[in-house]
Parts: structure tokens; sequence; C-alpha cells
């Protein structure tokens, strides 16, 4: 129950007044008034988010931080159930949502981040082959982002974790 949810963390922001929310918990907060459609909340939650936690990883799963680019909040919302079904391991879920967003916001400035959730979704339901291919096209169509080194990082992770197993199989 999404209302038991919003109680119970508003209990532990008013419980631990002194400590400052982590982005975390801001990020926790912004998902939850998405599926609550509490627009005015949601937005606070965000704008705190980036204000307090700018260069965290929640942060750029919102929008970036503060230099970012701004993204409409309908725009951001249609990711975020993409990324927020992925999270929850609905992958069937997340490839609608993202496919929907795609086709929505062909223009978008969180295109980057869909094509990398798109390669993050591959890895729960395809071969190494699919992922790898869309690792690759995430460096190829998006040039210099956080989302291609990104990706580089993960394909140099799978390459060696490749080399590996074929120096085990024939060390023996």
């Amino acid at each position: 129950d999404f209302r038991s949810a919003e109680n119970t963390w508003d209990r532990y922001l008013g419980e631990f007044t002194s400590a400052q929310p982590t982005a975390k918990v801001w990020y926790g907060r912004y998902l939850l008034f998405d599926r609550t459609n509490d627009t005015e909340k949601q937005v606070f939650a965000k704008e705190q988010l980036l204000e307090k936690h700018g260069d965290s990883p929640y942060a750029k799963l919102v929008g970036g931080a503060k230099s970012g680019p701004k993204v409409p909040l309908d725009e951001q919302q249609a990711y975020d159930r993409a990324f927020a079904a992925y999270l929850g391991n609905d992958i069937d879920a997340s490839n609608r949502h993202l496919k929907s967003f795609i086709t929505t916001y062909p223009e978008s400035a969180l295109l980057p981040k869909a094509a990398l959730l798109q390669a993050y979704i591959l890895g729960l339901s395809a071969g190494q082959e699919e992922v790898v291919d869309q690792l690759k096209s995430v460096i190829s169509e998006h040039k210099n982002t956080e989302e291609a080194t990104r990706a580089g990082q993960i394909l140099a992770l799978l390459m060696d974790a490749e080399t590996s197993k074929k120096d085990v199989v024939g060390s023996g």
C-alpha cells in the first residue's frame, strides 16, 4: 500500500531530523510519489535530490546533475517506469515501458540512459552476444556521454571475463 509507505517515510524523516536524508531516501520518495501520482511531492523530492545530492547516481537517474539538461516531468516519469520495472525484475514490463518511452520521446535527452537500460535488461533476459551488441550500440550512438563510458567499462569487464574463461579451460 503506497499510502502506508508514504507514512513510513514521513515517520522516518520526522524521527531523524538531525541527519540529512540520503540520496537513496530522496530517490525512493521520488519513485513513491510517481506511483501515487502526487506530482507536487515528486517534484519536491527530485529538487531535494538534485540540490543536496546532485552528483549521486540517484540524481543521475532522475535527469542528471543540476547542470544537466532539463527533462519534462512526463518524459522523466515515462523513463522512470521502465527503470522501476527493471529494478523490480519485471523484465516484460520494463521492456514494454522502455519501448513506449523510446517511441513517444525519440529526441529525449534520456535516450542514452534508455539505451544503457536496454543493455541491463538484456543482461537479465538474453545471451551475452545480445548484451555485447547493445553495449557497443550505446558506445557508438551516444559518444561522449556517461552512459557510453559506463557501457565501455561493462564491455571491458565482459571481455576480461571471457578471456579468463578461455585461459582456465586451456590450463588443465
